[in-house]
């Protein structure tokens, strides 16, 4: 695929968008621009890593089947509205349930400890941030003709570097420090076993 996916997303934040994300978080744009730097490589690295197994990626695959996509046109628009708090409680919930709140209290602790930021601000940037990045992924994988497991899969398998690459000097380490990639790991594990006891599907799993 000849295309970075981190370009992508980055591409959705005008500067517009930008001072919007500062004002709804509360924070300096320095900070903010230095939350966002690390907030979408990181975040993406945890999906790729749940997209690594067929299990993961279909639990992702179906979250990324009901985004909708359209938010992309107006989101500008959106944060500006009254239904930004519900953007970012949805999408934090989503990120909760696909890595498990040690995953993402891991996440939320390496935003902040990088930028500077509270946890609250950084998780709610992370719950703004989910929708955007499921709506570009959905996207690519509907203009591909890929909206299936392998489809996804095979995505983040081609934007493993590009992903890796978008790291800013000193955040990979907060993530290892803050036991991001193992607490991912207890999580998935954790909903392969809740599906093989309860005969849940795994889109009931994620969305509960």
């Amino acid at each position: 695929m000849s295309f970075n996916l981190i370009n992508l997303v980055k591409d959705q934040l005008s500067d517009q968008v930008m001072g919007q994300l500062g004002g709804v978080l509360g924070v300096s744009a320095d900070q903010n621009n230095s939350a966002i730097s690390a907030a979408i490589p990181g975040l993406l690295s945890g999906l790729m890593n749940i997209g690594s197994s067929s299990d993961g990626a279909s639990q992702m695959l179906n979250v990324i089947n009901n985004t909708d996509d359209s938010m992309l046109d107006n989101l500008g628009g959106l944060l500006s509205g009254s239904g930004k708090d519900s953007i970012i409680q949805s999408g934090s919930s989503i990120l909760g349930s696909l890595m498990g709140g040690g995953g993402l209290g891991s996440l939320v602790s390496a935003i902040a400890g990088f930028s500077g930021l509270g946890k609250g601000p950084a998780k709610s940037l992370l719950g703004l941030l989910a929708p955007v990045i499921f709506g570009v992924i959905k996207r690519k994988l509907l203009a591909s003709g890929g909206m299936n497991i392998s489809g996804l899969m095979n995505l983040f398998n081609d934007q493993k570097n590009n992903i890796g690459e978008a790291m800013p000097a000193g955040f990979k380490e907060q993530l290892e420090a803050s036991g991001f990639t193992n607490n991912l790991a207890a999580n998935v594990t954790e909903t392969a076993q809740k599906v093989a006891n309860e005969g849940k599907s795994l889109l009931g799993c994620v969305l509960t």
